[in-house]
């Protein structure tokens, strides 16, 4: 313990001693640090697990034609085909997805001015098995409100909140755009770090299922919707003629997973077919989990991916400059080094003291660096990026910061002090 406290004192003297190369190489190493870990905070947020222990399970399923490249457009289709498959799978974990954005507000309020733009999640009734949300109170619809478009809605515990100021919120009723539904539940908040059932761009943004309605419901809602695509012609009902909706499946084993491909495919086969004389359409689908389809949708776009690399050699040129600098200054103590080996100091506690000494200067610098991040992600927020929303400062890019700069440390010094350590005291002395 002595000895170690020693081996401060001595290198709190050593950066007293050289302020402006100690400034240089906090400064450099700042930087990097900085640069380096804005950029894998922001890589790190685009491959999270949106869904812990669940993703593996959760799958879609996608409907390329035989022969064609896997684009993630080819997993939507209209609403009257998706309920139909989870209509003639009654006994399997299978539900139908669309997700947009609409006004929404409590329906005693007469003026608009209360409507504030919300995410909604049309979906079939087994939607909470399938995704994981709770309820907290009331109840889920049932496969019969799926069949007729019943007007109800489970909404989430902070609308529930933001609308109504409470979340015991049971019977009253909303408006989404102009039509009336009923409050039958609410669930508890439910947050992945990715929307991952939603589509091009959409993925990306932080409001979740706010709002959670049958499918069929929202025939007559001006929605928002993510990804949705219409034909080029002849588009007299958006609802019905658009492909904006998916299926998911939550842990099919593999009897399952094969007559789920079986059903999906014919009667997507069957909603597609030809007039006669055309051949129909192969189609070979398959299934996707969530770790796949966000492959498939490019969540990490390959700028980020280069911003990776570029990042993580700016890192290495700062500390190749500061370990230059840290050499020769180290070395420049001959004497004093000479003199306390010849006192009976140890290689080791010549390398310990000056390894000591670049870990601090480390540690001021990673201080330096924090603000820096943080700086650099309100100028990334502000730039009005897709995943701009998901650049947060939290516990793991503290911790990641932490240990950056340990490890920073460790390697800037560790060849200076060695190379400080080796050189014989007669030849110091001699030298100097």
């Amino acid at each position: 313990m002595a000895k170690a406290c020693y081996a401060l004192h001595l290198a709190w003297r050593g950066m007293r001693r050289h302020p402006r190369t100690s400034v240089m190489v906090v400064a450099v190493m700042a930087l990097g640090l900085a640069a380096c870990m804005s950029v894998l905070a922001i890589f790190h947020a685009l491959t999270a697990d949106p869904v812990p222990g669940r993703s593996g399970q959760i799958q879609t399923i996608i409907f390329p034609a035989k022969g064609q490249k896997l684009e993630s457009i080819e997993a939507l289709m209209p609403v009257g085909p998706v309920q139909q498959v989870v209509d003639r799978l009654p006994d399997l974990p299978v539900a139908a997805v669309a997700s947009g954005t609409t006004r929404v507000r409590p329906s005693s309020e007469p003026s608009r001015k209360s409507e504030s733009d919300t995410a909604v999640m049309f979906a079939t009734a087994r939607i909470p098995k399938v995704f994981g949300i709770s309820l907290l109170r009331g109840h889920w619809w049932t496969a019969a409100d799926d069949r007729n478009g019943a007007p109800v809605a489970v909404i989430g515990i902070d609308t529930a909140r933001r609308l109504f100021g409470t979340d015991d919120v049971l019977g009253k009723s909303i408006r989404l755009d102009k039509k009336l539904f009923r409050v039958i539940g609410v669930h508890a908040a439910w947050r992945p770090a990715l929307k991952f059932y939603s589509q091009r761009g959409g993925q990306y943004a932080r409001d979740m299922a706010g709002v959670m309605v049958p499918l069929l419901s929202g025939d007559g809602v001006d929605v928002q919707m993510y990804g949705m695509s219409c034909p080029l012609s002849q588009l007299t009902d958006k609802w019905k003629q658009c492909r904006f909706s998916q299926l998911w499946s939550y842990g099919l084993d593999a009897g399952q997973r094969q007559q789920f491909l079986s059903v999906a495919t014919q009667v997507v086969q069957g909603f597609y077919k030809p007039p006669p004389g055309v051949t129909p359409i192969a189609y070979q689908s398959r299934l996707l989990n969530v770790r796949e389809w966000l492959i498939l949708q490019h969540t990490v776009p390959d700028s980020v991916r280069a911003y990776v690399w570029v990042a993580l050699a700016f890192l290495a040129l700062c500390l190749l400059n500061a370990a230059g600098v840290l050499a020769a200054r180290f070395l420049r103590r001959g004497a004093e080094l000479g003199v306390r080996r010849a006192l009976g100091a140890s290689r080791r506690d010549v390398f310990v003291q000056h390894l000591i000494e670049s870990g601090s200067l480390s540690m001021v610098a990673g201080v330096i660096a924090l603000p820096l991040m943080l700086g650099a992600f309100s100028l990334m927020r502000a730039q009005n990026i897709p995943y701009g929303d998901l650049i947060r400062f939290n516990v793991s890019t503290f911790l990641a910061l932490c240990v950056a700069t340990l490890v920073t440390g460790l390697a800037v010094g560790v060849y200076p002090a060695w190379r400080a350590a080796v050189v014989p005291p007669a030849l110091q002395v001699k030298q100097n």
